[in-house]
């Protein structure tokens, strides 16, 4: 993320002196200069037949794992687009996908009410939690491997323990469809993000505390952690993404990302970039210690439903309704 093509947007004329700081030329107090980066295409995936709602990397950064509207599940190569198999364990829409943290297991949920964990290198299957009234719409791993958490469109959140293959504790304190969950980096907290336009912080022990209720003016459907835990983003209907203090509950800074419905967020694992996609089909990355837009992406030709940073950082996976999911590079 720190090479450039020294390209520049714009020149400022000033007697201060310049200097260069990261990804950015300083002059003096109130002038940044901003390099102009390139972004680098690696791979592009085309076998998806339908709209591509979700994606979830390997913890090696070797595969991804991707699903669209016609119940396609792939997993296919991150750097080539060799497809090694496709999953067909669904009966409809696949809305979520996860990764476990050791890489052995995937988990999928979505409109045909199962919860489904099946091993990462042959699809066998290991559990299917079937729900005939409820949507999947959203899973998320704890950073021990050890639980699985869903989210379902009559407003709760299921806690699952892979080693019981049952139900732990199931959080109730949303009052619609809950559209997007992620556990905090060290496990305790669990996020979840609502149509009841509420992003609420709970303990993911099962002991019913909420930490914190941070309350919106539209419904929100998107929410990534900052990798030291410390930070929340969040974003939805009406373009803004908003961080927050997890501990005192403030809002440390927002900005406009999106014209229309932010769909995706993913934080960057060094903490520095802020990865959005929306309904305008856009990807934005916002750096967010200069709090400062730092890259605008337009290769996607419909709204962009996912992206996901790479293990390492060193790349962005992104899909959406044209269909493909691309992996790059912004130099």
């Amino acid at each position: 993320m720190s090479e450039h093509t020294g390209r520049y947007l714009s020149t400022y004329k000033s007697n201060l002196a310049i200097q260069y700081a990261d990804d950015y030329i300083y002059a003096g107090a109130q002038h940044m200069l901003s390099l102009s980066p390139t972004e680098t295409t690696l791979c592009v995936y085309r076998d998806h037949l339908d709209w591509v709602r979700t994606l979830s990397w390997s913890p090696d950064g070797q595969r991804i794992v991707s699903a669209s509207t016609n119940k396609a599940v792939h997993v296919w190569d991150a750097a080539t687009g060799r497809q090694y198999f496709r999953y067909g364990g669904h009966d409809d829409q696949v809305f979520a996908l996860a990764w476990s943290p050791n890489g052995a297991y995937i988990a999928s949920g979505g409109n045909d009410s199962t919860m489904q964990i099946w091993h990462a290198a042959s699809g066998r299957e290991r559990y299917t939690y079937r729900d005939q009234a409820r949507y999947i719409l959203s899973l998320a791993w704890s950073p021990d491997g050890e639980r699985v958490i869903a989210s379902s469109d009559d407003g709760s959140v299921e806690v699952w323990s892979l080693t019981l293959g049952d139900n732990v504790f199931t959080y109730c304190g949303h009052a619609s469809k809950v559209l997007a969950v992620a556990y905090s980096p060290d496990g305790q907290q669990i996020a979840s993000a609502s149509w009841d336009q509420t992003v609420q912080v709970w303990d993911a022990r099962g002991r019913g505390q909420t930490f914190h209720t941070f309350r919106y003016d539209l419904p929100v459907g998107a929410i990534a952690w900052s990798p030291d835990g410390r930070y929340i983003a969040s974003g939805g209907f009406g373009g803004e993404v908003r961080v927050c203090d997890v501990t005192s509950g403030e809002t440390v800074s927002s900005y406009n990302a999106h014209a229309g419905w932010v769909n995706t967020l993913s934080w960057s694992p060094d903490g520095r970039y802020i990865a959005s996609g929306g309904d305008d089909w856009l990807v934005q990355l916002w750096d967010v210690k200069a709090q400062y837009l730092a890259y605008t992406s337009s290769r996607h030709n419909d709204q962009v439903n996912v992206v996901a940073w790479s293990p390492n950082g060193y790349c962005l996976a992104s899909a959406g309704d044209d269909q493909t999911v691309q992996v790059w590079q912004v130099m």
